[in-house]
């Protein structure tokens, strides 16, 4: 078990529905249960008077929260999260029991990341009506990794009109829309997203990348730095940082920052894209038009890199002049 933020949560990723609910249905009872064993306790070894007090008010206090807690209910924090009290979650587990296997088989899938056949089941469950915030954001998150952006934004749109939506939900709903060049709408959920959570470096990153986009690269540099410092190792940061650093002519710094973008995740296209523009910087054609090809290998929608191969073609053919 861990814990987070007075919610008790299995760590395990493969959990049955019925230890769910075992789980879900313990946490507010073993309490109960203490407070119970210290109160009998006390009376039945006579301690002093005061130690009695304090066990029968937190015998009550428990039993209180006991009730409170078995009630379905709902509650926002500060960035916009919603957690449920046990109630709901005991409330939920009976209806995803509907279809238990299929359940846990999507989760499964998903946590392989085969998310075309994840997408499928979620959505499916979506559509007769077995709704939680959870399978939502595991529909468009599924959608959104093999770049299915429409039917992402679909679910996105059902999802805000019926949940309220925290500032990393508001982040991925900015993303699709950028994916699918909805300019305007993708800075209202990119200002959702920061208003909700001023420190959200996904967020953050994103903007940076827009400005770096615009050229932009000095009012880039600090949104990369606060997401980097949020989270220490986003792989998508430094590598962005790296970009922004070489452009406005921090040449080494930004190598440094992709080198390490590459130590963090070798399969992201634009970190190969990035050290080839370094490359191309110091005139290093042919190393560079090597990792250019490298990274629409990869990836053939990487932002640029058609561009970047014409670019290097052409500095290669004034060269020979």
């Amino acid at each position: 078990m861990r814990w987070s933020g007075g919610l008790c949560i299995p760590e395990a990723k493969n959990v049955s529905l019925n230890k769910k609910f075992i789980y879900t249905l313990s946490a507010p009872i073993f309490s109960v249960i203490i407070a119970g064993t210290l109160a009998y306790i006390s009376f039945s070894f006579d301690l002093h008077g005061a130690l009695k007090a304090i066990f029968i008010v937190a015998l009550g206090s428990t039993i209180l929260d006991l009730f409170v807690n078995l009630i379905p209910s709902s509650s926002i924090l500060p960035d916009g999260r919603k957690l449920h009290s046990d109630g709901y979650n005991l409330y939920l587990i009976p209806q995803l029991k509907k279809f238990p296997q299929q359940y846990e088989n999507a989760v499964e899938l998903y946590n392989k990341k085969e998310y075309s056949k994840a997408a499928k089941m979620f959505d499916d469950f979506l559509s007769k009506t077995i709704e939680h915030e959870d399978i939502y954001r595991l529909a468009y998150s599924s959608c959104t990794f093999i770049k299915d952006y429409e039917i992402a934004y679909r679910i996105l749109r059902n999802f805000e009109d019926k949940f309220k939506l925290n500032s990393n939900d508001y982040y991925n709903f900015a993303f699709v829309t950028y994916s699918l060049n909805l300019d305007d709408e993708k800075k209202i959920y990119l200002q959702k997203s920061i208003d909700l959570n001023p420190e959200n470096p996904y967020s953050h990153n994103l903007i940076g990348y827009e400005l770096n986009r615009q050229n932009d690269f000095e009012k880039a540099i600090p949104h990369f730095d606060t997401a980097i410092n949020i989270e220490q190792e986003f792989a998508y940061a430094y590598n962005n940082r790296g970009h922004a650093k070489i452009e406005i002519g921090q040449i080494e710094e930004g190598l440094t920052d992709i080198n390490y973008s590459l130590q963090l995740d070798k399969k992201n296209s634009y970190a190969y894209r990035n050290l080839g523009i370094y490359h191309l910087k110091i005139n290093q054609l042919h190393k560079a038009k090597e990792l250019f090809l490298k990274a629409k290998e990869m990836d053939s929608s990487t932002e640029l890199i058609e561009e970047l191969l014409t670019k290097i073609t052409a500095f290669a053919s004034k060269q020979l002049l």
